[in-house]
């Protein structure tokens, strides 16, 4: 009697379970069918498999950019390049003295620069690469290009990753500019904010061949900074008590694994806002906003918006 009692109950907890996920489910598509860019927004995040690209991104940045930025830094002055690597350990929300036990698996920087050289430094430059251009794909898919020209890829790949290596540098020194004057960190978060949407603005322009246009680019790269924003500040509240309790459990494994976390959020906020930034840049108030702005009467576009030519990517 008591089996039968509790399978009567477990029959009845998956039925009434059942009954839940569908009303879920119809609650689900109404809502999509009255909001048709919530379900476009749905349906390209699917189409784009966020989550596997944001996990190669990661995975990309983690074993091809660090490296690079360690790389770079030993080349830089002495007090320049410990700055470039300060801000990315900063934003990763990672203390000083959590990266103490990584900081001894690396060469002092005299003789990373003598066992790498500058021939080191360009093959270690080229291999980065590999970030950049599973960015660019990713960049790809989100705006529909298909075909890929090889050279032209490999090329503004490259230009994508010096401009974002100035880009570091620009940033360590405006921050150190801009630390002393009155009102901080207001000023500090302003120009930062900016300059963070003319690089993701001008990134995705190179990435993309200068196929789609600047105006449709632009909704992402103010939610790509934005979202950045938002990463750090949650990474400064999230990460110090992860990577604690990561290295007290695996050791300095445990810090690459945190590190290896936070680049995948990485992808994923930068994936999330790109998608974001197509839907908002393809709706029709966001094309009423640019042709009034550039004073012209706003038409509706036949073929894919945004594209300023028809050369594949």
């Amino acid at each position: 009697m008591r089996s039968t009692g509790r399978f009567s109950r477990l029959r009845g907890w998956a039925q009434g379970g059942s009954e839940r996920t569908a009303r879920t489910r119809a609650w689900t598509s109404d809502l999509l069918a009255r909001i048709p860019v919530l379900g476009r927004l749905v349906s390209e995040l699917v189409r784009v498999e966020v989550i596997d690209r944001s996990l190669a991104i990661g995975a990309q940045a983690l074993l091809a950019v660090l490296p690079l930025l360690v790389v770079v830094a030993a080349f830089a002055p002495p007090s320049f390049g410990a700055d470039v690597l300060a801000h990315i350990r900063d934003a990763m929300g990672l203390a000083p003295e959590a990266t103490g036990p990584l900081q001894k698996l690396v060469l002092p920087e005299s003789e990373l620069r003598q066992e790498t050289g500058y021939i080191g430094l360009l093959i270690t430059l080229i291999s980065a690469t590999s970030f950049s251009r599973a960015l660019q794909r990713t960049y790809a898919k989100i705006w529909d290009l298909t075909g890929v020209r090889r050279s032209g890829a490999v090329r503004s790949s490259v230009i994508w990753l010096v401009g974002w290596l100035i880009y570091l540098d620009g940033v360590v020194l405006v921050g150190g500019l801009l630390a002393d004057v009155p009102g901080h960190p207001a000023p500090q978060v302003v120009v930062l904010g900016t300059f963070a949407v003319l690089i993701w603005w001008w990134g995705a322009r190179v990435l993309l061949l200068w196929r789609v246009a600047w105006s449709h680019l632009l909704p992402t790269a103010v939610l790509t900074a934005l979202g950045m924003l938002l990463l750090t500040t949650g990474s400064n509240i999230v990460m110090p008590r992860y990577v604690k309790v990561s290295v007290e459990q695996f050791g300095t494994f445990g810090l690459v694994l945190a590190a290896a976390s936070w680049l995948v959020a990485f992808g994923f906020v930068v994936i999330v806002m790109a998608v974001v930034g197509r839907v908002f840049a393809e709706h029709a108030g966001w094309g009423r906003f640019v042709d009034r702005a550039a004073g012209r009467r706003h038409t509706a576009v036949a073929t894919r918006p945004g594209t300023t030519d028809s050369r594949r990517l």
